[in-house]
C-alpha cells in the first residue's frame, strides 16, 4: 500500500515542481512513518506543530492516520492533535483511515471527536450548545443482522448481531462483544429494566450464553427462544443440550437432565423459576429445581405461579383421568380438564379450574366441586379483584346461568359475561330473553333494550358506578347507574369512558348528519365528525379533551373550549400530563407539523413521530422527535420544550426522560460515510 501511494507522490511532485512537496516537514515524516520517539521530540521542541499542515493541507494526524500508524495516532491525539481539522479536499483523517481500512485508527478518530465541540471527561463525550452532551458509543460499519432496543426510565439501550471478520459479535451500545462463529436466532434479549443483555453463541460445536458480555458454562447446543429474564431482571434461565439430554440453566448453574423441556417461567417477583420436563415417556414438572411426581401427560400452559409467586399449580394425567395439583398436592381426578380454565386470584389464595365427569361440566373452586351444567363459559378469570368473589355463565339445557358465589341466578336464552367492580363488591351482566336484552347489576334486572353495545357494559374505577349502551327501536342511549341519558341515532363504538376518579362519563354520539360530545350529561355543539381515540379524561379526571372536525379543519377541545383549526392532527399524539395540568399534541398546517403545548404552537417541521410525544413524570417538560428536510436529505432532532437539539440521520430509541430529569436518546450520524453511534443527554432545565 505505502509503495503504491509513495509512487503516485513522486510522480506528483515531479509534475507540480518543488513548491508543491506532499510532505516535507520532519513532524509529516515522522507521522508517515509512525515514528513515536521522532514525534515525541519534535513536539516536546515545538508543540505548536502539532497540527502544522503540509502544501497538500495534510496535519501530521492525517499522515499517521492515512498509513494505519495506531500508536502515532495515539501519541498525536494525547497531546491535542485536532481530528476534526480538513485538507485542501475537504478531508479529515478520518476519511482516509476509512479509505484504507484501518479499523483501530477509525476507532481512536471516532471517539476522540468526530466533530468540531467542547470535549471533556468522560473520554468520547462531547458538550454541545444547549449544554447537549453527546457520548461517543461507537461505529455501525456493518448491516445489523439482528436487533433489539431497551427505553425504559434507566435510558436507551441498542444491542445487535454483526459481521465481522467472517464472524458474527454481537454489538451492545457500540461495544463489540467477542466474535463466534454464530449468533442463535431470537436469543439477543434484553432485561425488562433494561440494565442487562444475554444471547446465545456458538464456536464451532460449542454453544453458550454470554450474559453482560461474560460467557457462560459451554454446551452442545442452546435452545432458540428459551433465554428468559426474571420481571426484575436479578435472574436468568435457559434450555441447553448436552449429548442427547436437554437441561436447564438458572442463574448459571444446571438443573437435572430431561429427554425434553416445555417453556420456563419465572414467578412474578423473580424469586421462583419452574418448568415441565419428560423423562421417557412420563412427564413431570420441576420448581425451584425440585423435581414433582412422574405422569402421563401435562396440560399445555402450565405450570402457573399465582400472582405473588408463593403458590405454583398445574394440570396433570394419570391414564385416561385427569387432576390439578396445586402446591404439590394432587387433587381429584376427573375425565377432563379444560385447557386455559385453572387461575389463581389475584392475592393468590384461591385457585379455581373448569373439569368434566362423561357429559357434564362444573366449576371447582379451592378443591369444591360446583354444581354440573351442559357447558361451562371460559372466560381469563372467575375472581372478582380481591379474590373473595366468584362468578361465571354455564348452561343447563338450552337456557344459560349465571353462577356468582356458588349461587345460580336466574335463567335466560343467552348471558354475556360477567363482569366485577375493581373493589370485588359489585357484579354485573347483560342477559337476553324473548329477543330482548337487559342489565342485571348486582342480582337487579334493568330495563329492557333491543340491543346492547358490543363490550359497553362495565363499572367505573372506583366502582360505583356502571355504564353501557342500549337499543330501543331506532335510538340509542347511554345508561349510567340506571339512569337512561337522551337518545341519539348511534353511540359511537369505544367512546364511552369514564374518568379513573369515577365521577365523570363522556362519550360521542349521533343525530342525523352531526355529531356532538356527551359529558356529564351535557351535550356539546354539533360537528362533522370526531378523531379517533376521542374523548379522554386527564388521570385527575378534571378535565376531557377531543378532537373535533368542522368542514376539512379540525381542532381539539378541551373542557369544552375549541382550540385553533388545523389541517389534522397525528393520530394518538394527544396527551395529558400525569398531574393532568398540561396537555399536548402534533398538528398540521399543510405539509408542516408543529406540537402544541397548553395552546402554545412549537416551530414548525417536516414531520414528527407521534408515538415520541411525551411528558416527563413531574409533568413539567415535554419532549418528541422531529423531522427536518425531503426523503433524500432527511434528519431527525429532538425537541425538549420547544428547544432543537443537534440534527442526526437517525434516531434510533427513545427519546425518555430520566428520573432526574434530563432526557436521553441513541442517536446516528454519518460521519465521514460511516454511521456513528451516539447517546445523547439533554439537561434537565
Amino acid at each position: 500500500m505505502s509503495r503504491f501511494k509513495l509512487t503516485v507522490t513522486t510522480l506528483a511532485v515531479g509534475l507540480l515542481g518543488v513548491g508543491t512537496l506532499l510532505y516535507a516537514a520532519p513532524i509529516h515524516d515522522a507521522a508517515k512513518a509512525g515514528d513515536a520517539d521522532a514525534l515525541t521530540a519534535l513536539l516536546k521542541d515545538q508543540p505548536a506543530l502539532i497540527n502544522a499542515k503540509d502544501a497538500r493541507g495534510w496535519t501530521p494526524l492525517h499522515w499517521a492516520a492515512d498509513e494505519g500508524r495506531t500508536a502515532a495516532v495515539k501519541l498525536l491525539l494525547a497531546n491535542g492533535a485536532d481530528p476534526t481539522l480538513q485538507d485542501k479536499e475537504r478531508c479529515t483523517p478520518l476519511r482516509y483511515a476509512r479509505d484504507w481500512g484501518h479499523k483501530e485508527v477509525i476507532e481512536l478518530l471516532l471517539h476522540q471527536a468526530v466533530e468540531p465541540g467542547k470535549k471533556d471527561a468522560p473520554s468520547g463525550s462531547q458538550l454541545l450548545a444547549g449544554g447537549v452532551r453527546q457520548e461517543y458509543l461507537g461505529n455501525l460499519d456493518h448491516t445489523p443482522l439482528m436487533l433489539v432496543r431497551s427505553q425504559t426510565t434507566n435510558g436507551c439501550r441498542l444491542a445487535y448481531v454483526t459481521r465481522q471478520n467472517g464472524k458474527l459479535l454481537v454489538n451492545v451500545d457500540g461495544r463489540s462483544g467477542p466474535e463466534y462463529d454464530g449468533i442463535g436466532d431470537g436469543t439477543l434479549i434484553f432485561s425488562d429494566d433494561g440494565q442487562r443483555v444475554a444471547y446465545g453463541a456458538h464456536q464451532g460445536k460449542t454453544w453458550l450464553v454470554v450474559v453482560d458480555g461474560q460467557p457462560g458454562p459451554e454446551y452442545d447446543g442452546i435452545v432458540g427462544g428459551s433465554l428468559i429474564f426474571s420481571a426484575d431482571g436479578q435472574r436468568l434461565a435457559y434450555i441447553a443440550s448436552k449429548d442427547s439430554k436437554r437441561l436447564v440453566i438458572v442463574d448459571g448453574r444446571p438443573g437435572p437432565e430431561y429427554e425434553g423441556i416445555g417453556s420456563v417461567i419465572f414467578s412474578t417477583n423473580g424469586k421462583r423459576v419452574a418448568y415441565d420436563a419428560c423423562r421417557g415417556h412420563k412427564s413431570l414438572v420441576v420448581v425451584d429445581g425440585q423435581p414433582g411426581p412422574e405422569y402421563d401427560g401435562l396440560a399445555q400452559g402450565t405450570p402457573i405461579f399465582s400472582k405473588e409467586g408463593k403458590r405454583v399449580a398445574y394440570v396433570a394425567r394419570r391414564g385416561a383421568k385427569w387432576m390439578v395439583v396445586v402446591d404439590g398436592q394432587r387433587g381429584t381426578e376427573y375425565d377432563g380438564v379444560f385447557e386455559g380454565s385453572l387461575v389463581f386470584s389475584m392475592d393468590g389464595q384461591r385457585f379455581a379450574y373448569s373439569a368434566s365427569k362423561g357429559n357434564k361440566r362444573f366449576v371447582v373452586v379451592d378443591g369444591q366441586e360446583g354444581p354440573e351444567y351442559n357447558e361451562v363459559a371460559q372466560g381469563p378469570s372467575i375472581f372478582s379483584v380481591d379474590g373473595k368473589r366468584t362468578a361465571y355463565v354455564a348452561k343447563k339445557g338450552n337456557k344459560s346461568v349465571a353462577v356468582v358465589d356458588g349461587q345460580q341466578g336466574p335463567a335466560y336464552d343467552m348471558i354475556d359475561p360477567v363482569v366485577f367492580s375493581a373493589d370485588g363488591k359489585r357484579m354485573a351482566y347483560s342477559a337476553l330473553m324473548e329477543n330482548k336484552w337487559r342489565v342485571v347489576v348486582d342480582g337487579q334486572e334493568g330495563p329492557e333494550y333491543d340491543e346492547f353495545g358490543d363490550g359497553t357494559l362495565f363499572f367505573s374505577a372506583d366502582g360505583k358506578r356502571v355504564v353501557y349502551s342500549g337499543k330501543r327501536g331506532h335510538k340509542w342511549r347511554v345508561v349510567v347507574d340506571g339512569k337512561p341519558g337522551p337518545e341519539y341515532d348511534g353511540i359511537m363504538k369505544g367512546t364511552i369512558i369514564c374518568s379513573a376518579n369515577g365521577q365523570r362519563v363522556a362519550y360521542s354520539a349521533k343525530q342525523g348528519e352531526k355529531f356532538l360530545m356527551i359529558v356529564d350529561g351535557q351535550e356539546g355543539p354539533e360537528y362533522d365528525g370526531f378523531g379517533n381515540g376521542s374523548p379522554f379524561f386527564s388521570a385527575d379526571g378534571q378535565r376531557v379533551a377531543y378532537v373535533a372536525q368542522k368542514g376539512t379543519k379540525q381542532m381539539v377541545v378541551v373542557e369544552g373550549q375549541p382550540g385553533p383549526e388545523y389541517d389534522g392532527f397525528g393520530e394518538s399524539s394527544i396527551s395529558f400530563s400525569a398531574d393532568g395540568q398540561r396537555i399536548a399534541y402534533v398538528a398540521q398546517k399543510g405539509t408542516k407539523q408543529m406540537v402544541v403545548v397548553d395552546g402554545r404552537v412549537g416551530p414548525e417541521h417536516d414531520g414528527i413521530s407521534n408515538s415520541t410525544l411525551i411528558f416527563s413524570a413531574n409533568s413539567k417538560q415535554v419532549a418528541y422527535v422531529a423531522v427536518k428536510g425531503s426523503v433524500n436529505a432527511r434528519k431527525k432532532l429532538v425537541v425538549v420544550d420547544g428547544e432543537l437539539g443537534p440534527e442526526y440521520f437517525d434516531i434510533v430509541c427513545g427519546p425518555v426522560f430520566r428520573p432526574a430529569g434530563e432526557v436521553e436518546y441513541l442517536a446516528i450520524k454519518n460521519v465521514e460515510g460511516l454511521p456513528v453511534l451516539y447517546r445523547v443527554t439533554h439537561p434537565r432545565r
